[in-house]
């Protein structure tokens, strides 16, 4: 007759948190009961072994760790808090960062888990290091594939300096001038383009398209980036918000704007012409001759869209408006060019 956990070590909980992996796993083959006391302990021991190794020591130590980690992902359940920042932990090593970061990703993939992930790793976005915010970063592409909108949003924040750490030696302390995070999380949002992972990337557009309008030319340039990949799946509502930044009362906004339009989509793209179009409207001329700047460059030949906002323009009281709707006039008259 199979034994149970407490008869087989019957002195209390602080005896079975004392064994070794090693022990756990005879006495667990001594009892066909009690699996889910055995893994409660097997997690709480495989913890414990991570944050006991000295990783920085040799091979051997980062091998016990690794067949930790992977010990981990099996025994870990959905809202195993301790094997859960048992392994962000890890994602702050040189050694184990990879390790760590398919480990969570594979438990993200088990049913109810990614929330969990997703909430666990939050804290990695604030790390002094730019390769553990990487790290976070390739953690959280793996738990938005499995329908975490929170994962969606952190990917997002990724791209905003002003919302990572701060640094004691940049000459602007609020901000995060390693690009290297960036860079990950446009790689992030590319692999979320997919129509299978496409569900909830209409929440990140606010987020990345927000940074259009930030201080610095290189975030911008990551929002373009980011804009671009996003705008495969869910280019409408990226027209809108790249669209809407054109009328920014900064002058370097508008610019980045009127750019990402002529990036993002092919010449003559009906959806970009239109919104384009739809800022002759605007009350200041300086946003009508963007607009009418933007379409010399995204309207096709033979666009009629193109063609009848040249026309209204021309009846504009801004003589530079006025201009610049001739010269769309002439580019899109004529039959529409072969592409």
């Amino acid at each position: 007759m199979a034994a149970s956990a407490t008869s087989l070590l019957p002195e209390g909980r602080d005896s079975w948190s004392a064994c070794s992996v090693g022990t756990l796993r005879q006495l667990r083959a001594a009892s066909s009961v009690d699996a889910p006391f055995f893994r409660e302990h097997l997690v709480a021991v495989y913890a414990k072994a991570l944050d006991g190794e000295s990783l920085d020591v040799d091979d051997a130590a980062i091998a016990r760790a690794q067949a930790a980690l992977r010990s981990l992902v099996v025994v870990t359940g959905v809202k195993d808090e301790q094997a859960l920042e048992a392994m962000c932990r890890c994602l702050t090593s040189p050694y184990l960062a990879g390790s760590a970061c398919m480990a969570l990703s594979r438990i993200a993939s088990k049913p109810g888990a990614a929330a969990s992930v997703a909430s666990a790793t939050a804290v990695c976005s604030a790390h002094a290091s730019a390769a553990v915010r990487c790290s976070a970063v390739k953690v959280w592409e793996e738990v938005a594939k499995c329908g975490e909108v929170e994962a969606v949003q952190s990917i997002a924040r990724a791209l905003d300096p002003m919302l990572a750490v701060t640094h004691r030696d940049s000459p602007h302390p609020q901000e995060d001038r390693d690009a290297s995070v960036r860079r990950a999380a446009v790689t992030a949002m590319a692999e979320l383009t997919s129509e299978s992972q496409s569900r909830h990337l209409d929440t990140a557009i606010i987020g990345v398209a927000k940074l259009l309008e930030h201080d610095e030319p290189s975030v911008r340039d990551s929002a373009v980036a980011a804009l671009t990949s996003i705008g495969v799946t869910a280019e409408r509502a990226v027209v809108d918000a790249v669209a809407e930044r054109m009328e920014h009362p900064r002058e370097d906004v508008r610019l980045t704007a009127r750019r990402a339009l002529e990036l993002i989509f092919p010449q003559g793209h009906e959806a970009a012409v239109r919104a384009a179009a739809a800022r002759l409207a605007h009350q200041d001329a300086v946003i009508r001759c963007c607009a009418l700047e933007a379409l010399l460059v995204i309207a096709d030949q033979g666009q009629s869209s193109a063609a009848m906002a040249a026309l209204s323009a021309l009846e504009d009281s801004d003589p530079e408006v006025q201009a610049l709707a001739m010269q769309l006039i002439q580019k899109v008259s004529g039959p529409r060019a072969r592409r």
